[in-house]
C-alpha cells in the first residue's frame, strides 16, 4: 500500500468489515471467503502469494492435488468477484471513501481511496448508452419484416462491440416496434441517451436503409445517412453504421464477434430462425430450430446459426415434451462448434453452461460458462437470468441469484421474461409480496405473458385466494377454457387446489400420452404426489434422474414436493444430481 491514494491499513481494515457485512456479501459465503482472504494476505504483506493453487486450496477446500489447469473454481469466482464488487460499489457502497477492485488477471486487491464528491446529476453520471429501435420494414412484401427486425438485432450486435457503450437489450426496444412514441420519452423509459431508429426497403437484391441517430435527451438528430445497395454489401452498412456512431462517441470498437457469413441464402435463413425464436410458442421454437439447420447445411461455417440452433434446441427440451437424451447432446454440440467458429459467442457459452447445468447436473462447468458469457459481453441481460434461474436457484443459492437477476432487469428493463425470473427469485425464498410485484411488472408489459400469470396463481392458490387464483390460473391457460397444452401448470393447479378425481384423469391422461410421445416423468410425480402415492413418485423421480429430465434440477425449490423431503429417499435424489447438503 505505497500509492498516495492508499488509505491507511486501518481504513482498509475498516472498508473490508464494511463490505462483508453488506447485502451483496452478507449470503454469499464463498466469495466472502475469497474476499476476506486475500484482502488479508495483502495487508499482512503476502500479496507475493496470492496464487490460484493457493486460493485454491484455502479459500475453496480443495485438496494437495489441486491442479488450476483442469480446475477453474478461483477463475470462475473471480470473475464472479468482481462483479459482485462493482455492484456494491454501484449501490451500497456509492459513498464509501475506500475501494476494493481486482484487475482483470490478477488475485491481488487493489485497495485505494475514493473521493464520490457531491452526487452529481443522473444525466452527467450515464455512460454512453443507445436504443436500437426496430427498423420499420418498408419493403411493399410483409414477409420481409423478419430481415428488418433482423438488421435491427444485428445492429444491436455490431453496437455491442463499441468499447464503453452501453446498448438496450433486444426484448426492451422491441416493446416499442409499431407504436409511435416520442424520441426524448424512449430515452427516459430505456435510462438511454442516445436512439437509434431506421427503416429498411428491399426489392430483390436491393436494399434502401436509412438510419438517423437522435439525442434523446432534446430530441435533435446528431447524425443520418441513407444506403442504397446490393444485399451482398449489407455487412458492410452494418459495420460502417456502428463505426460512424462510434466515431460520433469519439471511441473505439472492439473485434467482431464473427458472426457473419458470405452465403447471402444462409444469412437469411439465419434471419428467419431468429424471427421464429424470438415468438417464443412450442411451434415456432421447431421453425426456427428448421431455419438455423438449414443456414448450416449453406455454410457450415457460419458461428452463429450454431449458436441459434443450440438456442432453439434448449428451449424445446424445457417445454418437458421432448426426450432430453435425444436433444441436449445436440444442444452441447451445436454450441461448442459455435465457440469453436467464433470463438466468443456468449450465446453459445449461456447454451453450454445451460446443458452442463440442467442436463449434465455439472454445477461448477455450468457457472464457468455463465461467466464466461458475461466475461464476453457484460451487457448480455439473458446471460444473468439463465445463470440466476438455471444455475444459482436450483442450488439454492438465491442472494446471487438476486443480484444476477437485478442486473439482467437493469440491462432489458421492459423484457417480461426477465421481469418475472427476478419474481421467482423471490417467489422460491417465500417472499410473495416482492414476487408479485415484479409479476405485476411483466403483465404491465405484456398483458398476455403466461408464466407471470401463473405464478401469481400458485402464490394465490397458496395463501388459499381461490377465486383470484383461478383468474390468474385461467390467464395462464392451465384450467379449461384456456390452453390446456402445459400439463406441468395444470397438474400444479390440482394439486394445490386438492381435486383428487381431477388429478386421477389428468394422470390416466398422460400415461396414454406418455405412450406415443415424451413426457417429463417429474410432471407424473407430482400427480402421484397429489393423489397420496408417495412410492409412484419416487419410482418417476427416479425415471426422470436416468433420463436426465430437464425439469428435475428445481426439485430442492419445488414446493410441490415438500411432503417428501424429510423421506431419506428425497436426499439421496438431491445427492445423485449434485444438490446435496454440500451446497
Amino acid at each position: 500500500m505505497e500509492n498516495e491514494d492508499s488509505p491507511s491499513p486501518q481504513a482498509a481494515w475498516s472498508q473490508l468489515g464494511k463490505v462483508l457485512a453488506s447485502k451483496h456479501f452478507a449470503r454469499s459465503p464463498r466469495l466472502s471467503r475469497f474476499l476476506k482472504f486475500t484482502v488479508e494476505q495483502f495487508l499482512a504483506g503476502q500479496a507475493d502469494s496470492l496464487k490460484e493453487y493457493l486460493i485454491g486450496v484455502e479459500v475453496f477446500g480443495r485438496p494437495e492435488s489441486f491442479d488450476p489447469r483442469t480446475d477453474a473454481i478461483v477463475r470462475v469466482q473471480a470473475v464472479a468477484l468482481r462483479s459482485r464488487l462493482a455492484a456494491y460499489y454501484e449501490n451500497e457502497g456509492a459513498r464509501d471513501p475506500v475501494g476494493i477492485e481486482y484487475p482483470k488477471g490478477s488475485y491481488v486487491p487493489v485497495i485505494r481511496e475514493r473521493t464520490p464528491g457531491p452526487q452529481p446529476a443522473a444525466a452527467e453520471t450515464q455512460p454512453d448508452s443507445i436504443a436500437v429501435l426496430p427498423f420499420v420494414n418498408m419493403s411493399s412484401d410483409p414477409e420481409n419484416e423478419y430481415f428488418s427486425d433482423g438488421l435491427t438485432e444485428e445492429l444491436i450486435s455490431a453496437l455491442s462491440n463499441v468499447h464503453g457503450l452501453r446498448v438496450v437489450a433486444r426484448t426492451s426496444v422491441f416493446r416499442y416496434k409499431g407504436k409511435p412514441a416520442d424520441v426524448r420519452q424512449i430515452g427516459a423509459e430505456l435510462n438511454a441517451r442516445m436512439v437509434l431508429e431506421g427503416s429498411v426497403r428491399k426489392a430483390g437484391e436491393r436494399l434502401r436503409v436509412t438510419a438517423q441517430l437522435v439525442n434523446a435527451r432534446d430530441g435533435y438528430e446528431t447524425w443520418s445517412r441513407t444506403y442504397r445497395v446490393d444485399m451482398k454489401d449489407l455487412f458492410a452498412v452494418q459495420q460502417e453504421i456502428a463505426g460512424a456512431i462510434a466515431g460520433t462517441l469519439e471511441t473505439r470498437e472492439r473485434g467482431s464477434a464473427g458472426r457473419g457469413t458470405d452465403n447471402m441464402e444462409a444469412y437469411h435463413s439465419y434471419l428467419r430462425g431468429r424471427f421464429h425464436l424470438n415468438k417464443w410458442t412450442e411451434e415456432d421454437f421447431r421453425k426456427s430450430a428448421g431455419f438455423f439447420e438449414n443456414a448450416i447445411r449453406l455454410d457450415p461455417g457460419m458461428s452463429a446459426a450454431h449458436a441459434g440452433l443450440a438456442d432453439a434446441l434448449f428451449v424445446l427440451a424445457c417445454y418437458g415434451k421432448v426426450d432430453p437424451r435425444e436433444v441436449m447432446p445436440r444442444v452441447r454440440a451445436a454450441a461448442q462448434r459455435a465457440l469453436e467458429l467464433g470463438g466468443s459467442l456468449p450465446e453459445a457459452c449461456v447454451s453450454l453452461g445451460a446443458v452442463r447445468a440442467i442436463y449434465d447436473w455439472d454445477w461448477e462447468g455450468a457457472e464457468r460458462e455463465f461467466l464466461r458469457a458475461i466475461e464476453f459481453d457484460p451487457g448480455f441481460a439473458t446471460a444473468y437470468q439463465w445463470y440466476a434461474v438455471l444455475c444459482l436457484i436450483p442450488q439454492g443459492r438465491f442472494a446471487e441469484a438476486e443480484s444476477a437477476a437485478r442486473r439482467a432487469r437493469e440491462l432489458d428493463p421492459l423484457s417480461p421474461p426477465i421481469n418475472t425470473s427476478l419474481g421467482l427469485v423471490y417467489f422460491v425464498q417465500g417472499r410473495h409480496d416482492e414476487a408479485i410485484a415484479y409479476f405485476d411488472k411483466a403483465l404491465e408489459i405484456d398483458s398476455h405473458f403466461y408464466l407471470a400469470h401463473w405464478w401469481k396463481g400458485i402464490i394465490y392458490l397458496s395463501r388459499s385466494m381461490l377465486p383470484r387464483a383461478i383468474a390468474a390460473l385461467r390467464k395462464a391457460g392451465a384450467v379449461p377454457g384456456g390452453d390446456f397444452r402445459d400439463f406441468a401448470r395444470f397438474t400444479y393447479r390440482e394439486g394445490l387446489i386438492g381435486k383428487r378425481d381431477k388429478a386421477r384423469q389428468v394422470l390416466a391422461m398422460l400415461q396414454d400420452l406418455s405412450r406415443r410421445q415424451y413426457v417429463s416423468p417429474v410432471i407424473l410425480a407430482a400427480v402421484h404426489l397429489v393423489l397420496g402415492e408417495h412410492g409412484a413418485a419416487f419410482e418417476r423421480l427416479d425415471e426422470a434422474c436416468q433420463q436426465h429430465d430437464s425439469w428435475l434440477v428445481w426439485l430442492r425449490v419445488d414446493r410441490r414436493f415438500d411432503l417428501l423431503r424429510t423421506d431419506p429417499r428425497f436426499g439421496a435424489l438431491l445427492a445423485r444430481i449434485g444438490l446435496g447438503e454440500r451446497h
